[in-house]
């Protein structure tokens, strides 16, 4: 896994950013069509104000497609390097949960790492087809602090 942190970068983590990482896990998610409940950028905040936390609930909807739950879980990485150029170390648990999502599925260590890297690139090419939905939903989020799956579909069109 060295090479995909080498690729992180140590950078400010803004409420934008918090904003468009919750977004592209939404993104894909809807791309997916899978039901989702709740997507947010916490209250918690740090001295110079700078949102900390977010999270974005989905469930899938044929669960046996661990593929979609890999793609949701990079989604907001992703949409970070792809719409802002730059993906922060808060990735690292959305990695974390990738690479325990494969090690529970029974897949050995050194197949996770070229797994991961194919489901980015699949993952990459969903947010760039949907780049402006990335910013509509980021932009709800900065207004309103908190979502629905309603709210994410009545104000995108996911592009395939």
């Amino acid at each position: 896994m060295a090479d995909i942190n080498t690729q992180l970068k140590e950078v400010k983590h803004t409420p934008r950013k918090t904003a468009v990482h919750e977004a592209g896990h939404a993104i894909v998610a809807a791309y997916y069509k899978m039901t989702i409940g709740t997507v947010s950028i916490a209250q918690t905040k740090d001295a110079n104000d700078n949102i900390l936390a977010g999270f974005t609930e989905a469930t899938p909807n044929h669960p046996t497609c661990r593929a979609h739950t890999l793609q949701f879980l990079l989604g907001g990485g992703v949409a970070e390097r792809h719409v802002l150029g730059e993906a922060d170390a808060g990735v690292m648990k959305d990695l974390d949960d990738v690479y325990a999502t494969c090690s529970d599925a029974g897949i050995c260590e050194s197949d996770i790492v070229s797994i991961m890297k194919a489901m980015a690139l699949e993952t990459g090419v969903i947010i760039c087809k949907n780049k402006g939905n990335v910013n509509k939903v980021a932009n709800m989020l900065m207004r309103k602090q908190s979502i629905t799956g309603t709210d994410v579909e009545r104000c995108i069109k996911i592009v395939r």
